[in-house]
């Protein structure tokens, strides 16, 4: 399905607003967000001015769901985000330890600004390919490197890599670290059967 007439670029009314904040309300009750996790995506609620705007704080809840959020397929270039040929080669060339494609992801932005953007909590999908070679890791998604660690960087401490239960690869960083024009929080999440394999190559 596509998003109707630009419905995400409608403005949120009043009444709009209330029934995303009770919605949101119940998911805390029943205990899919932790207190600071709620604080967070209500704020969005709040300070919402377009539908769009609160599409991602729901996006990995389920029911119940504010009813303007219709269904809306990822764009191409979220869905599929193959290695380009030249940095494929590249890795290869490496020494590949351990290479994961197609594989489900988000990141998320907590309080982050960068220049212009800036997001008080925003969550985007999207499809990921995740590589660990001799000499770096390296995370691909959204036709772009959103993860590029040489192992001899002095900014490898910087990045926090993790296992979450039995399938996900955690990569938290403080943007502040990378760029001194951007701050905030930055966690990129990965479904993978290999996801302590990938930690342990990387060395978390």
């Amino acid at each position: 399905m596509t998003d109707p007439v630009g419905a995400d670029q409608v403005r949120i009314s009043t009444r709009e607003r209330e029934v995303a904040i009770a919605a949101l309300g119940e998911h805390f009750a029943a205990g899919r967000l932790a207190a600071e996790e709620y604080e967070e995506r209500l704020g969005v609620v709040v300070e919402a001015r377009l539908r769009g705007e609160v599409r991602p704080v729901f996006e990995d809840l389920p029911l119940p769901r504010p009813p303007f959020l219709l269904p809306v397929a990822a764009t191409p270039s979220a869905l599929s985000s193959p290695l380009p040929e030249k940095l494929r080669v590249t890795l290869h060339a490496e020494g590949v330890l351990l290479m994961e494609e197609g594989l489900p992801g988000s990141i998320t932005y907590r309080r982050y600004r960068d220049g212009e953007k800036s997001y008080r909590w925003r969550r985007e999908q999207f499809v990921a390919a995740v590589v660990v070679t001799g000499k770096r890791l390296v995370v691909w998604a959204a036709g772009m490197r959103q993860v590029d660690m040489p192992f001899d960087s002095p900014l490898r401490a910087a990045l926090a890599v993790s296992v979450k239960g039995a399938d996900q690869l955690l990569i938290a960083y403080d943007a502040a670290a990378f760029s001194a024009s951007r701050s905030g929080r930055v966690e990129l999440r990965v479904r993978t059967g290999r996801a302590a394999d990938l930690a342990e190559l990387f060395g978390a």
